[in-house]
């Protein structure tokens, strides 16, 4: 077994397959795990950072090189701050760190606002007219007005399928302390 292993965790809307390309480049040289954090906690706690970092440092059993994406990236953070001896480095792309706006300047805070709107809109949409609008709402705010439509309709699919998971993570992001 190769000792330098990749722990790779996923962001919102999304599962560890994210990571297949990267294990390829890997292959032969790291060995990479990258597991399905939506699978964690329970309906009730999924998503919430300090529970899913708990549960992937009970499957760590050796140090580890962490990188996360989105949520993911939280969740990797978490680790590095709870058990910094199990780290052997951290990458961090586009931590959803959103908390941390409500401590910044007022464009942090109206950014924050805005997010917070986002979870908002995504629950009471999800709600009113099912998680395909929900998700309709939630890829155009982050990659901008007809993004949704843009989107194939399989990839329509998968995104429908975790679009209770993103809002839960969405909230949990804005949420934390």
């Amino acid at each position: 077994m190769l000792s330098n292993t990749v722990l790779a965790l996923h962001g919102s809307a999304n599962t560890g397959r994210l990571w297949q390309g990267t294990a390829e480049y890997l292959r032969g040289r790291h060995r990479l795990i990258a597991p399905d954090l939506s699978r964690y906690g329970s309906n009730r706690t999924a998503g919430n950072i300090p529970d899913v970092a708990g549960v992937v440092i009970g499957v760590m059993a050796e140090p580890m090189h962490l990188v996360g994406h989105g949520h993911g990236a939280a969740v990797a953070l978490e680790i590095a701050l709870i058990r910094p001896q199990l780290v052997k480095s951290l990458t961090l792309i586009e931590p959803a760190l959103f908390h941390l706006l409500r401590a910044g300047a007022p464009s942090d805070l109206a950014l924050f606002a805005e997010l917070a709107g986002m979870a908002e809109k995504l629950a009471t949409t999800a709600r009113a007219s099912g998680p395909s609008a929900g998700m309709r709402a939630y890829i155009d705010f982050w990659h901008g007005a007809g993004a949704w439509r843009r989107t194939s309709e399989s990839l329509r699919q998968e995104l429908v399928r975790h679009a209770e998971q993103a809002g839960r993570d969405l909230a949990t992001a804005l949420a934390q302390t």
